[in-house]
C-alpha cells in the first residue's frame, strides 16, 4: 500500500465518520451498538469496513444484518449472505465486537406481495426489507440502521422521481438521515467507494440483476446516466449541485408553511 492509498482511505474513513456525527450517532461517549445493513455489494461492504475502522477506534459493537430476497439463482443469492457472514467472522477475528444477522425470505414471498399491495416487485422487496430493517433495529437495541445509499444512487432516485414528474421534496433525493436510518455514504461517489476497496485490497459480490434493463433504475444507472456523462464531464457533479439546491428550496418552502404569520414586503402588510 502506498502514501496515496494510505491518505485516500483516511479520508474515506474520515467522511464516513463526520457523517455519522452529524447524523446524531455519538459513538464517542455512547457506545450504543451500530446497525449496518450488508449486502455483499462493494457499498454495503465498504461501509462495513469503514464503520469496522471506527468500531476499532473507539470500541463501538456493530451489529450486521444480511437479507437474501431470494429471486436470483439460489446458489447465488445465498452466496452472497455467506460472503457477508465470512467478512463478518475476518472482522470478529481483528477482535471487533460484531454479530451478524441473516434474514432469508421464502422464494416467491416477494412475488407473493407484489400481488398483494398491487405493486412491483422493487417495491415489495423494498417493503420486506424495511421490515425485516425494522425488527432488526428493535430486537438489536442499535442506535441506528446504516445503508450503503452512495452518491450516485442519490442522483439515479432523482432522476427516476424527475420523469415521475416528481415534486422539489422529491427531487431533493435520499434524505441523509431518516428516523433510524442513517446514510453516511450519501455524499461518496461510487468511483470512490471502488477506489476505497481497491486501496484496502476488499473484495465484494456483484449482483447478477444490476446489469438486467428489465429494471429502470438500472436503465438509467447503465444507460441514461453514462449518456449524460458524454454530454457534460461533470454531469453527476452538477445534478448532486441541483439536488442541494432543492433540498434547500424545499427546506424553505416548509419552514414558511410552517410559520405561515409572515411580512409581505409588496403590501407592507403582515400576512
Amino acid at each position: 500500500m502506498n502514501n496515496n492509498d494510505e491518505l485516500f482511505i483516511k479520508k474515506f474513513d474520515l467522511i464516513v465518520k463526520n457523517n455519522m456525527l452529524t447524523a446524531g450517532i455519538d459513538f464517542v461517549s455512547d457506545k450504543k451498538s451500530i446497525g449496518i445493513a450488508v449486502s455483499g455489494g462493494a457499498d454495503s461492504v465498504s461501509l462495513l469496513v469503514s464503520l469496522s475502522h471506527l468500531s476499532k477506534e473507539f470500541n463501538v459493537p456493530l451489529r450486521v444484518i444480511s437479507i437474501n430476497h431470494n429471486l436470483r439463482e439460489e446458489k447465488e443469492s445465498f452466496s452472497d449472505v455467506k460472503y457477508v457472514e465470512f467478512l463478518c467472522n475476518e472482522i470478529i477475528k481483528t477482535g471487533i465486537d460484531l454479530k451478524f444477522f441473516a434474514v432469508n425470505f421464502p422464494r416467491g414471498k416477494i412475488l407473493e406481495i407484489a400481488k398483494e399491495r398491487n405493486k412491483g416487485v422493487e417495491e415489495a422487496a423494498r417493503f420486506l426489507r424495511y421490515k425485516a430493517f425494522d425488527e432488526f433495529f428493535i430486537n438489536e437495541n442499535v442506535s441506528c440502521v446504516c445503508l450503503a445509499h452512495n452518491l450516485n444512487d442519490n442522483i439515479e432516485t432523482v432522476l427516476m422521481r424527475f420523469l415521475q414528474g416528481s415534486s422539489f421534496e422529491g427531487l431533493s433525493g435520499i434524505k441523509f438521515v431518516r428516523e433510524k436510518f442513517v446514510r453516511p455514504l450519501l455524499n461518496i461517489s461510487r468511483k470512490e467507494i471502488e477506489e476505497y476497496l481497491n486501496s484496502i485490497k476488499q473484495n465484494y459480490v456483484t449482483d447478477s440483476t444490476n446489469n438486467s434493463l428489465d429494471y429502470s433504475r438500472n436503465r438509467i444507472r447503465n444507460i441514461v446516466i453514462p449518456e449524460l456523462e458524454k454530454i457534460n464531464s461533470s454531469a453527476i457533479q452538477n445534478i448532486s449541485k441541483f439536488i442541494s439546491v432543492c433540498r434547500e428550496e424545499n427546506e424553505a418552502l416548509e419552514f414558511f408553511s410552517k410559520n405561515s404569520t409572515c411580512f409581505c414586503s409588496l403590501c407592507g402588510s403582515i400576512q
